[in-house]
């Protein structure tokens, strides 16, 4: 359970510490991997770290004071995909 933790914790300090090029290139390889391989089972983690990445651009446009213009671009690719 300690490695799942470390993982987790890993993983949300990566995104919060992540420009926009990295969040939109993680949102493009996360999409591209479920759409290409159909034998993947991503299941909610996938819905969950695609939320993760869009709510995390979200904030960064809201509260930046001049957010990275990237940062649309993170948004309107994952409502592409939803879409």
């Amino acid at each position: 359970m300690n490695t799942l933790a470390s993982n987790l914790i890993s993983a949300f300090q990566a995104t919060y510490t992540a420009d926009a090029q990295d969040l939109l290139l993680a949102a493009k390889h996360a999409i591209a991997t479920y759409r290409d391989d159909k034998d993947v089972r991503l299941g909610d983690g996938f819905y969950a770290a695609i939320d993760l990445i869009k709510l995390e651009a979200i904030e960064r446009l809201e509260l930046g004071d001049e957010p990275d213009p990237l940062l649309h671009d993170v948004v309107a690719c994952i409502e592409e995909f939803f879409n």
